[in-house]
């Protein structure tokens, strides 16, 4: 199991746990699920931009566009 698979099962133990944990602690159900997707929002956020999926980019099968070459363009334009 690697760092990622944990990441995507943490998430519903954090929205879960967090949620009857706070519900326990005797807050609303709207302000305990809001604070549990909070928390799985940071699982989420770290996954992606602390510690970051690198050297997984899938390579890109398309050759890549390029501008028109000058030559192949007519001339000036007469702006009479």
């Amino acid at each position: 199991m690697n760092y990622y698979d944990l990441v995507l099962s943490s998430i519903p133990v954090v929205v879960v746990g967090g949620t009857l944990s706070l519900l326990a602690a005797g807050l609303a159900v709207t302000v305990a699920v809001s604070i549990a997707v909070a928390g799985a929002l940071l699982v989420v956020g770290h996954g992606l931009f602390v510690n970051t999926p690198a050297g997984r980019a899938v390579p890109s099968t398309s050759e890549p566009e390029t501008a028109p070459d000058a030559s192949a363009t007519d001339g000036p334009v007469a702006a009479d």
